[in-house]
This record gives C-alpha cells, structure tokens and sequence, in this order.
C-alpha cells in the first residue's frame, strides 16, 4: 500500500496533468475563436473591397461616356464596356456576402437599382452619340440626371462601408482581445502546472531524506 508521501505524489503529478489537459482544451478553444474572428475579419475587408470595386468601375464608365460624347471616338467606350459586363455581377457578389445583414442587404438591393438606373442613362447617351452626334447626345434631357444618380449611388456605398467599417473596428477589438486571454491562460495554467511540478519535487526530495534518515 503506498505511503503517504508517494500518495501526495501521486496526486501532485495527477493534479499537474488536469492542468495540462485543461490548459490545452482552453487553448483549443481560444485557437478556434481566434479563427472564427479571423474568418469574420477577411469577410469585412472583402465587402468593403467589393463595394470599392463597384464605385471604381462605375466611376470609369461615367469617364469614358463622357468622354465618347465628346470626341466620339469608339475606343474611349472600352472602360464602359467593360464595366458594364462586371458590375452587375460585383453587385449580386456584394449582395451574397452582406446576406446575412437584413440592413446591408437592403442597401446592396438599392445600390443594383441604382446602378442599373445609371447605365440606362449612360447606355443611351452613348446610343445617341453613335446616331445623331455629338448635339443629339448633349441634348439628352436624362444625362444631368445621371449625376444625382451617381450621388445617390456614392451615398449607399459609403453608409454600407461605415457599416462594415464599425463592424471591422468591433471585431478587431474582440480578435486582440481572444488573443490577449489565450496569453494570459497560457501563462496561469504553465505557472500553475509548474508550481505542482515543483511541490512535487519538493515531495520527492522529502521522501529521499526520510528515507536515508529511516
């Protein structure tokens, strides 16, 4: 039957491997917060890119209309051309990403009807520049209304990014702070593992003297 002492060092060592178990299963935990926040974060900054890139490519299309209207040169349409083939797809990208926001989602849903309001305007500029010229296209009664529609199209973009903006800023914070605490556990549960580890060799060398003294 074990003494008293080995018993005392049994329990130590088995004390110490709780902790260990215990600090690893936290550890494990944090580890899959931290992801999760990781995950949530790329999901941020890519709405946000995605709303840039519908800005950006909607702003060349603007350019290169207006600068067809006036020279009336084919070429200039390439940035239209191009903007109208992928815009509305970043759109419907923009809207899958903000699904699961009921307010993203109804400015996304705005922000395509917008859009596609705009490239009417824009399309049949471009139309009556190619059939009737240069003063057919400036005549266009829509075309000054275009811009009050790019305005309204600004405006939805940027309440959407100081949305995901705000959501980016809570969380980072939550992201710094899971990290801070899987530290902080790290370090209480090897200082506490330690501390038994010690007690237990403290137990050992007690045993050792008894026993040479026996």
């Amino acid at each position: 039957m074990a003494s008293s002492p080995e018993k005392s060092l049994i329990a130590a060592f088995g004390l110490a491997l709780c902790i260990l178990l215990a600090l690893g299963g936290l550890q494990y935990r944090m580890t899959q917060q931290l992801a999760a926040s990781g995950r949530s974060l790329a999901h941020t900054n890519e709405v946000l890119a995605k709303i840039e890139v519908i800005l950006d490519e909607t702003r060349e299309a603007e350019s290169a209309v207006r600068a067809y209207v006036i020279k009336g040169d084919p070429e200039l349409l390439a940035a239209y051309n191009a903007a109208g083939s992928l815009v509305p797809g970043h759109v419907e990208e923009l809207k899958t990403l903000v699904a699961d926001n009921p307010a993203q989602q109804q400015r996304a849903e705005h922000l395509r009807k917008l859009i596609a309001s705009r490239f009417a305007v824009l399309r049949k500029g471009v139309e009556l520049r190619r059939q009737g010229g240069l003063e057919a296209a400036q005549a266009y009664a829509p075309m000054p209304s275009g811009t009050s529609i790019m305005i309204r199209i600004t405006a939805i973009a940027d309440q959407m990014e100081s949305e995901e903006r705000e959501l980016l800023q809570s969380r980072t914070a939550r992201a710094n702070r899971t990290a801070a605490e899987s530290g902080e556990l790290v370090w209480a549960g090897t200082l506490a593992a330690l501390g038994v580890l010690v007690l237990a060799g403290i137990i050992i060398g007690r045993v050792a003297v008894e026993r040479r003294i026996a």
